[in-house]
């Protein structure tokens, strides 16, 4: 019973100096928990979430360019498709509608490059949106 009784007491003194050791230690710890660092924690907590905000903001804006730009390939199609219509049912095209065709043409090439452009921007900000949330995680 002695055996058990000292063995109970020296187990309650170590459990005591235990926590004492680990208020000590956590003690220490929120000491250096001045506001500096809490202001570096609380950046490296909301960069991420900027950062993907800010990549998706920023597709969301590509993608309505691109969007943009593709409507008005459409309408410029259609309108030269009409003119098109209209010299193979075998009228003849006045000078304006001449050199409209011929304009269509022109702007037609520089939105297709366009296009491209906004298209490969498109790739790239998914490619590095993946990459970021990559090594984000």
């Amino acid at each position: 019973m002695m055996c058990s009784h000292l063995s109970l007491i020296l187990f309650f003194q170590q459990f005591d100096f235990h926590i004492f050791v680990k208020t000590k230690i956590i003690d220490r710890i929120l000491m250096k928990f001045d506001s500096e660092f809490i202001l570096k924690m609380i950046q490296f907590m909301l960069a991420p979430a900027v950062m993907i905000s800010a990549c998706g903001l920023l597709l969301l804006g590509i993608n309505n360019r691109y969007s943009s730009i593709a409507n008005r390939i459409r309408l410029l199609n259609d309108e030269r498709r009409r003119l098109i219509l209209k010299l193979k049912d075998g009228k003849e095209l006045d000078f304006i509608e001449s050199n409209r065709l011929a304009s269509l043409k022109k702007q037609l090439d520089q939105l297709f490059c366009r296009l491209g452009y906004v298209k490969n921007c498109v790739v790239f900000i998914r490619l590095q949106f993946f990459f970021l949330l990559s090594l984000l995680f």
